[in-house]
């Protein structure tokens, strides 16, 4: 039983550009610094179009160094430190930036509901992979939300909003995984002295608003 999953992708790729346009009304002054798709499971048909101000971003990212910074000194005493020490070091893993759709400033900032993907779930005449293998559901939803990024960043759909620098555009599965898939706005002099052998970077994509070009 294949899907034709062209429609998903029409319909995300509908809903977002509505959720970016609505987001330029409601909140024009925001800079923004992440664009990610969330989806809790594929099963539910859900997808989450949800975004951070720069603001929010940078406090969620400092919150949770001091998480860690806590969480190693309460652990990381005595004489018995050394048995955990490389997973108390790296867990949880610090950036610069957070990628968590729960903590952002306007997480589900618009729901988009993809029935038929209740239905797959439920078939059982789905097609199947080897044991290693992704699944069929979870696999082809995940190259939805990349084809429609993409196609988002090609169309320089993110033009109208307030991009922080760099701007983020990714997804995220509950409790799986956080994928950023494009970095774009970068500073111009971060994308010169960027360039291999010396040669100036090419610009792709959005350019910002107000901002400098972006780096596919």
């Amino acid at each position: 039983m294949e899907h034709d999953w062209s429609k998903s992708d029409e319909r995300l790729h509908a809903a977002a550009r509505s959720a970016i346009q609505g987001f330029v009304k409601e909140h024009g002054e925001v800079e923004v610094c992440c664009f990610f798709f969330d989806c809790d499971a594929p099963q539910y048909g859900l997808v989450h179009i949800s975004l951070d101000s720069l603001q929010n971003n940078i406090r969620s990212a400092k919150q949770l160094e001091q998480f860690a910074i806590e969480h190693r000194n309460r652990n990381l005493k005595g004489n018995t430190a050394w048995h955990s020490a490389k997973y108390r070091l790296t867990t949880p893993v610090l950036s610069a930036f957070s990628t968590n759709g729960g903590d952002f400033e306007f997480g589900c900032y618009r729901t988009v509901e993809f029935p038929a993907w209740r239905e797959l779930a439920g078939s059982k005449d789905l097609p199947a992979g080897a044991e290693h293998e992704d699944d069929y559901l979870g696999s082809n939803l995940r190259l939805v939300m990349w084809r429609v990024a993409e196609r988002l960043v090609s169309e320089d759909a993110f033009e109208p909003l307030l991009l922080a620098s760099p701007f983020m555009v990714g997804y995220s599965v509950h409790d799986e995984e956080e994928a950023i898939l494009r970095l774009l706005n970068w500073p111009r002099n971060a994308q010169t002295r960027a360039a291999p052998s010396g040669r100036p970077t090419r610009h792709f994509g959005n350019s910002g608003a107000g901002g400098g070009p972006s780096l596919s």
